[in-house]
């Protein structure tokens, strides 16, 4: 074998090397936490228009009852979530009668619920920037880039505000700290037409700091 022959080679062993390595590392990038949830979460306030069966909210939340096993009827506070199974609540979602707020004056043909969602150690997607989380579409890209907060988010609330209620399943764009960077992830998330009811049925992030995850992405 000349030398050329043998530099030729050389260079096509180094090249296959560095192929293998290059997709070791895209391997290393992606260590999926993922957990199933399936809960769904029915703000019960109005106990006598729950019992009478008469409104829509009613009619709603006898629907659901009647259909679906792992249901908890909430009437007030934060519904919690630990994450990344260190004790501490990284997330809570709230449901709330936004009537109160309003001196119980807002109009009959208004819906009058709303779901919000608190950050405690978490960042959340809200390209709006004005506390409208984003509502992700499965296989979108979650990563570094949007605009994230800290604060408070509305996911559904009257006429039609928010972007996930009545919208179907969704996903929750979230980001947790990490040591050096962020660890990327999703909720998957379902709100009803009139703010009643919450579905949180599975999330899930990367441990690998700093890379990115898609809507939807288990493994």
């Amino acid at each position: 074998m000349n030398k050329i022959n043998t530099l030729f080679a050389a260079l096509i062993f180094i090249s296959t090397i560095i192929s293998f390595s290059s997709c070791d590392k895209n391997k290393t990038n992606v260590e999926i936490v993922y957990k199933s949830v399936n809960k769904n979460y029915i703000l019960t306030t109005d106990i006598n228009a729950m019992n009478s069966h008469d409104t829509i909210v009613a009619q709603h939340v006898d629907s659901i009852l009647n259909g679906l096993l792992d249901v908890e009827l909430v009437s007030t506070g934060y519904i919690r979530f630990d994450l990344d199974g260190d004790t501490i609540s990284d997330i809570a979602f709230e449901i709330i009668n936004l009537q109160p707020f309003n001196n119980n004056e807002m109009p009959e043909h208004l819906d009058t619920l709303a779901v919000r969602a608190y950050p405690f150690y978490v960042g959340i997607l809200d390209n709006s920037t004005y506390k409208y989380a984003d509502a992700l579409d499965i296989e979108t890209s979650i990563s570094q880039e949007g605009n994230w907060t800290n604060q408070f988010v509305v996911l559904g609330t009257l006429a039609h505000g928010g972007q996930f209620n009545g919208r179907g399943e969704k996903y929750l764009a979230i980001r947790l700290n990490g040591q050096t960077d962020f660890r990327y992830g999703w909720m998957k998330i379902c709100i009803s037409e009139h703010n009643d009811t919450l579905s949180v049925i599975e999330y899930a992030y990367n441990k690998i700091e700093g890379s990115e995850i898609r809507a939807g992405q288990k493994e």
